[in-house]
């Protein structure tokens, strides 16, 4: 499938998931995108929320962030099956795609926050480590 194609299929993905997110029809997306994409928007920038856009490829936020596809700013991975959702969440590294992502997760004393360090990793050189503290 050419590039065109899986932007175009990523962008109606994302703009259907984010209307049904907004609406009464939320129960129709799967509980695992639910989940993850919980968890995109707990760990992204919050400078690229509150703008609208990443700061780091421009990506239109929080509808992109619905689609199956990274962010080409590597803030987020794709979306991941079952078993290697489970095993990101237990802090184990993940290879989706060209990168090996891995997230680890500690609460922070004295609060209810959790701090979340994500290290990716492409052709074996790290490209990224991205801590965030977010309310849980």
């Amino acid at each position: 499938m050419n590039k065109f194609i899986k932007n175009v299929k990523a962008y109606l993905t994302g703009t259907l998931r984010h209307k049904l997110y907004y609406s009464r029809l939320k129960f129709l997306i799967r509980p695992l995108i639910l989940e993850q994409f919980d968890w995109r928007i707990k760990a992204m920038n919050k400078i690229c929320y509150n703008q609208g856009s990443c700061v780091e490829c421009g990506c239109v936020t929080t509808a992109l962030q619905m689609a199956d596809k990274a962010c080409a700013g590597d803030c987020y991975p794709p979306f991941m099956d079952k078993h290697n959702w489970e095993a990101f969440k237990c802090n184990l590294s993940v290879s989706v795609g060209e990168a090996t992502w891995l997230m680890r997760s500690e609460q922070v004393p004295g609060n209810a926050r959790v701090m979340y360090e994500v290290t990716i990793r492409k052709n074996g050189k790290k490209v990224n480590k991205y801590y965030e503290t977010k309310s849980i």
